[in-house]
């Protein structure tokens, strides 16, 4: 989203020629860069851009001097530094952290590359294609297969939902068609830009394709297929809008269903803490009449959730270890045991009560 107010407060500024707005998208894009990793390639897109611009091959029809001296160092006024100041002043509390902590800027990034022998298995140009053959297999056959990620079609398979559902693939294959052949357009040039640098995250990195590395690709791409449903729109008249009208009804049947499917999932349940939510919930309700006991597991720094003892609060919620198993215990009681340990010592209990 930040991104996509960027570039929209960008050209503003240079069509309305007004310096506030180049000054705002400055800071949404200084801010863009705190939100993920991915962001930070974004200034390869805005070199790429600027280069196909001021290039042979961005000659396009003949535009005033005067509007190019609006924008780029051509004249006197250059209302993008004020951009660039911008967001220079918003990147510095992060430039200062990362001076302190270099470790901070590539030791994520160093983990996950496809530059890292661990995740290329030696071969990093056989990975880089096939990396790249997934990046784009993501838009019309299988995304993210990581449940925490998007709706999977077949779980636990891992086959992942495509971007872009069968009502939308040909629409999308359209849109691409249309950039490429006029790619000498500013804005069909940009999108394509657009999608080919934002897809390095995941393509350079493990696990492609990987929605949350990739996310940076969908303001861009979400266009493509509006510019397909665009000219089958105006396709013979009431028969075009007839199939867009066919196909935008088909595709949001398909995403409520794969919506809705996906929200019943157990797995979807404990991945979000919905789960520890309830559990939290309801011990909470019966240790106001019922001793309840929880295994130490369920606060773990490393395996438990924070949640949990975040929403008992005060209530009187007695913590246990597998190791040391509670004696004594008063009933009626209520135990929360962690499900990968022994936990016979239930069993016992009521024995030793009679």
């Amino acid at each position: 989203p930040l991104l996509t107010l960027t570039f929209w407060l960008a050209t503003r500024g240079y069509r309305e020629k007004r310096p506030l707005f180049w000054i705002l998208a400055g800071v949404a894009y200084g801010l863009s860069v705190y939100t993920y990793l991915a962001a930070r390639v974004t200034p390869i897109l805005l070199l790429l851009f600027f280069v196909a611009e001021v290039s042979p091959l961005g000659k396009r029809k003949p535009r005033p001097e005067a509007q190019l001296n609006e924008v780029w160092p051509l004249g006197k006024r250059k209302p993008w530094l004020l951009f660039i100041l911008t967001t220079a002043v918003l990147l510095l509390p992060l430039a200062w952290l990362v001076f302190q902590q270099p470790d901070l800027l590539l030791g994520r990034t160093g983990q996950v590359s496809i530059f890292n022998p661990a995740v290329n298995g030696g071969n990093f140009w056989l990975t880089f294609w096939h990396k790249g053959w997934q990046a784009v297999g993501m838009f019309v056959w299988q995304g993210d297969g990581i449940v925490r990620h998007n709706a999977l079609l077949s779980y636990p398979a891992g086959n992942g939902r495509s971007v872009f559902d069968i009502f939308l693939v040909f629409p999308f294959l359209l849109g691409v068609w249309h950039c490429l052949r006029h790619w000498r357009q500013r804005a069909a040039l940009f999108t394509l830009l657009w999608i080919f640098v934002m897809l390095s995250p995941t393509v350079l990195a493990e696990d492609t394709p990987h929605f949350l590395r990739a996310v940076g690709v969908l303001p861009a791409a979400l266009m493509l297929p509006a510019l397909g449903l665009q000219q089958i729109w105006r396709w013979r008249g009431n028969i075009g809008r007839g199939i867009v009208g066919i196909l935008l009804v088909g595709s949001l049947g398909m995403t409520i269903r794969d919506g809705l499917n996906y929200g019943r999932q157990p797995v979807v349940d404990y991945l979000f803490e919905d789960g520890a939510r309830k559990l939290a919930e309801t011990a909470r309700e019966q240790a106001e009449e019922t001793a309840v006991y929880l295994d130490n597991q369920f606060r773990h720094e490393t395996a438990g959730w924070p949640s949990i003892p975040f929403l008992l609060g005060d209530a009187p919620i007695h913590w246990y270890d597998n190791t040391a198993w509670p004696t004594n215990i008063p009933l009626p009681a209520t135990i929360y045991s962690w499900p990968y340990t022994p936990h016979d010592f239930v069993a016992n209990i009521g024995a030793a009560h009679v």
